[in-house]
C-alpha cells in the first residue's frame, strides 16, 4: 500500500511516498492537483513492482505535459534500480539526492547512507564506511558501475 503525504505551499508541494507501489492507483487523485515545483521524497518508498511502473511512469509523463518541476530526494535503492534499468523511468525530474547500500562485513546490518547527486558526480561513494550497527567494516552492495550509471546521463 502507498501512503502519500502532502505540504503544500505558495508554489510548491512537498510530497513523501511510503510503502508499495504495486496497484493500479490514480496519483493524481492522491496527490491532487501539482503545484509548479514539487519536491517528492521517496526514501520509504519500498517497492514498485510492474503495474506500480506503469502508474509512475503516467504520473511523471503528465508532470512534464503540465511543465512542473519536480525534484526527487532520497531515492532508495529500489528507484536507482529503474532510474538505471527504465530509460524514461524519472521523466524529466530532477534527482537531487539517492540512498546508496552498504552490508556489515561482521554483522551482516545492512543500511543506505544518503549522498547527494553532486557529491556522487565528483567523487563515488566509498566501498567501505563504518557499520553504523556494531562499528566495523561496512561495503557497498552492489556493483558500482552499475548503480551509479544513470548519474552519468545528469547534466
Amino acid at each position: 500500500m502507498l501512503n502519500v503525504t502532502l505540504e503544500k505551499q505558495k508554489n510548491l508541494m512537498k510530497v513523501t511516498f511510503a510503502g508499495d507501489l504495486t496497484k493500479n492507483i490514480p496519483l493524481e487523485e492522491l496527490v491532487g492537483p501539482p503545484a509548479p515545483n514539487m519536491i517528492i521524497n521517496c526514501r520509504d518508498l519500498l517497492r514498485i513492482n510492474s503495474v506500480g511502473i506503469r502508474v509512475w511512469l503516467r504520473y511523471f509523463r503528465m508532470l512534464a505535459e503540465r511543465r512542473v518541476h519536480v525534484t526527487l530526494q532520497e531515492c532508495p535503492p529500489s528507484i536507482v534500480e529503474h532510474f538505471n534499468n527504465i530509460s524514461n523511468f524519472r521523466g524529466k525530474a530532477v534527482v537531487e539526492s539517492i540512498l546508496v547500500p552498504y552490508r556489515c562485513i561482521a554483522c551482516k546490518n545492512g543500511e543506505t547512507i544518503l549522498y547527494t547527486i553532486e557529491e556522487i558526480q565528483e567523487r563515488l561513494p566509498p566501498v567501505e564506511t563504518k557499520c553504523g550497527h556494531c562499528g566495523k567494516s561496512s561495503v557497498f552492495d552492489d556493483i558500482t558501475q552499475e548503480y551509479f550509471r544513470f548519474t552519468k546521463e545528469i547534466d
